[in-house]
């Protein structure tokens, strides 16, 4: 993507870091009008992704595809931030616009990064810069994500028209090559590159001092590549002379590992391409390749590599990305907790997500994301949106992947039927689970979570530590205790926290207060999480019934093997469906009325026939059948026929909700996780729970 300069390459044996001296580029201003601000820059060789080499140059050039991202006085209260796209008529020159307010300022400096994507926060003293811990090359580039360059301007007393930025590389660049890689058949899939000092990540940039500390950053760089050879990357400018580098290839039939020490003198400098040579010979493969089974989500940490696959079948997301969803490749249950892959699955490099606690999903060339609101579509996208962040949470064993975006078909699961992976609106497919390896061996810890709200009834709450290092939690506030009895506990790694109290029974909110800490060397090293309690108040359930009381709430309810799924209506944008379900809660008193059980409530009415009703869903509109359907149809008016409905209930509570006019009663159906209505046995009778008010 970005270079500024003609790359000489020396050739070294055994291991070698070499690079040229970079060139100074010639920046030019273009005037523009008054808070329209015009950039350009100029450079000899300038940038973008590498050319073919003439001899032992690289030449680069603009592409006109970059993103930059522009910002004004840091430091001051004016840190919004813009991104802007680069034109270039020559491939030489390039110019940018970004429209910037004029704050009054005494002095106006500007800001620059490239690409835009590199960009993560805006700090007091400078900006939070990123360079990928999953990196992507191609023949003659580095991950264009990777190459990082930064500029500031001269400092103006009046707002300019026109700035001219002057470059300098924020990233250190690398060709690597492994010698004697005995593959035997094997198809390289992946290169861990993992060192003594931080490599990749988010790293804090000073542009007065050109400072760089880190931020969140990792030890651990992963090159998604079937290459051997002449394969680049990027990483943070850092000496690595005489520490141990650790390389780990990773291949269809299993992984090689050799630990080598670089070599004295031996430097990565911004700017500079280091040519890098690793002899493998005598480096015998290791496997079967196990993929270990995640079971919170505290396990998950960017740099991971992850395996989406289907709960209770032996297949896993491909590497096929259909025109809406993802095809099915194999893979081989070992155990309970553990798998290998086959050829074609699609292997995953967790990223952070846009929001906090949530998760983005690399295929290497871009983030899976839930596509649409009104069709079941999972889609790959080179942008990292909410749309692509997802929520990973645990339901009775079961991870359940929710994206955060504006599209409501959010929830990742598999189709048996059509033998797909895609998003859905509700739980009607196949669970998933995810099978995943570490990434990183550097140090990494974070509390998730920090403010846990729950009602007066809950006797607990829970949190998230991520990580990979000891740490120690403390009950600093409230009468609780963990699950082990005490107010302390100690754990390793990710791990979901549990903290439990007494239900409230006063009219004051109560809080509770857990301190997590680590004496180990990362950034954050203590959090504070605060639980509150909600004041003690009457509430509502839905009980179960034997007999239906008319013009009253209720919930239909089938019990499979423990598990609660209440059916929900026909989507409002649609006139017949299979319902769909949402898991509730059951306890002695019935299931608690809130907004999301409301959400699932139907109305139902009586008619002039003794023991026939009209069933009302949420939306207003009633529920019927017609011709030889399984399925529900709804209108908001009443027809002329298809429903009436009669409800009896047995001795054991089970409801037979039958339609009259087509001889068929709803059941849940286990194959497909929703409720139909059907003319023989074929699901789960369900119970009805009316709203006691």
């Amino acid at each position: 993507m970005k270079m500024f300069k003609v790359w000489m390459l020396i050739a070294v044996a055994a291991m070698a870091f070499t690079g040229c001296s970079k060139e100074e580029i010639e920046d030019q201003s273009v005037v523009s009008n008054k808070k329209t601000v015009e950039f350009s820059s100029v450079s000899a060789d300038t940038r973008t992704a590498f050319g073919d080499p003439n001899g032992t140059t690289y030449p680069t050039l603009w592409s006109g595809d970059e993103t930059i991202r522009v910002g004004l006085n840091h430091a001051s209260n004016n840190q919004a931030t813009k991104e802007a796209q680069i034109t270039t008529e020559d491939n030489i020159k390039a110019s940018w616009t970004a429209e910037i307010e004029d704050d009054g300022s005494d002095s106006y400096t500007f800001y620059a990064l490239s690409p835009a994507v590199a960009f993560n926060s805006t700090r007091a003293d400078g900006w939070s810069v990123k360079i990928p811990e999953s990196q992507t090359p191609s023949d003659n580039s580095c991950d264009e994500t990777a190459q990082v360059l930064v500029a500031k301007s001269e400092a103006f007393t009046e707002f300019p028209a026109g700035v001219s930025m002057h470059f300098q590389h924020f990233t250190a660049y690398g060709k690597l090559t492994l010698k004697n890689l005995n593959l035997d058949g094997a198809t390289v899939q992946s290169i861990a590159l993992t060192a003594e000092d931080y490599i990749v990540g988010r790293f804090n940039y000073t542009f007065e001092t050109g400072e760089v500390a880190v931020n969140s950053a990792s030890a651990t760089l992963t090159i998604n590549t079937n290459k051997t050879e002449n394969v680049w990357f990027a990483i943070r400018p850092c000496d690595l002379a005489t520490s141990a580098l650790k390389v780990v290839v990773t291949t269809d039939k299993g992984t090689f590992t050799k630990e080598v020490e670089v070599p004295e003198g031996c430097a990565f400098k911004a700017g500079v391409i280091a040519n890098m040579t690793i002899n493998m010979e005598g480096i015998a493969i290791e496997g079967p390749d196990y993929w270990t089974l995640v079971t919170n989500a505290g396990q998950l940490n960017a740099g991971d590599m992850v395996v989406i696959a289907a709960k209770d079948y032996e297949v896993a997301i491909s590497t096929t990305q259909n025109n809406n969803n993802r095809g099915q490749a194999a893979i081989n249950k070992v155990d309970e907790n553990n798998i290998t892959i086959g050829e074609g699955v699609q292997v995953f490099t967790v990223e952070d997500g846009t929001k906090s606690g949530t998760l983005a999903f690399n295929t290497g060339s871009g983030y899976i994301y839930a596509a649409s609101s009104g069709s079941n579509h999972l889609r790959t996208q080179t942008t990292l949106n909410d749309n692509a962040s997802w929520r990973l949470t645990f339901d009775a064993g079961y991870a359940k992947l929710v994206a955060q975006g504006t599209n409501t078909r959010n929830t990742l699961q598999y189709n048996l039927n059509s033998t797909i992976f895609s998003c859905y609106g509700s739980a009607s497919q196949k669970q998933i689970a995810l099978y995943y390896k570490k990434g990183s061996t550097a140090p990494t810890f974070e509390v998730l979570d920090s403010t846990v709200e729950v009602n007066d009834l809950a006797t607990s709450a829970e949190f998230t530590v991520k990580g990979n290092v000891a740490w120690t939690a403390t009950i600093t506030e409230g009468a609780a205790t963990f699950d082990n009895g005490s107010t302390t506990m100690t754990g390793e790694g990710g791990a979901s926290v549990k903290v439990n109290f007494a239900e409230n029974t006063v009219a004051e909110a109560k809080t509770y207060k857990v301190t997590v800490s680590t004496e180990a060397e990362v950034a954050t090293k203590s959090y504070e999480v605060v639980i509150n309690q909600a004041a003690a108040t009457t509430h509502a359930f839905y009980v179960p019934v034997t007999a239906v009381t008319a013009g009253k709430k209720y919930l239909i309810v089938a019990n499979n093997s423990g598990i609660y799924y209440a059916a929900s209506a026909v989507p409002s944008n649609k006139t017949y469906a299979y319902l769909p379900t949402a898991t509730v809660t059951v306890t002695e008193e019935g299931i608690m009325s809130d907004d999301t059980t409301d959400a699932l409530a139907f109305t139902i009415n009586a008619t002039d026939a003794e023991g026939i009703y009209n069933i009302i869903d949420i939306n207003g509109k009633y529920m019927y059948q017609t011709g030889s359907y399984d399925s529900f149809n709804v209108s908001a008016t009443e027809p002329t026929s298809g429903a009436d409905w009669q409800i009896t209930i047995d001795a054991d509570g089970l409801a037979t909700i039958k339609n009259t006019s087509v001889n068929k009663w709803a059941q849940y159906d286990t194959s497909f996780g929703t409720y139909g209505s059907y003319n023989t046995q074929k699901g789960i009778l369900p119970q009805l729970y009316m709203l006691q008010e």
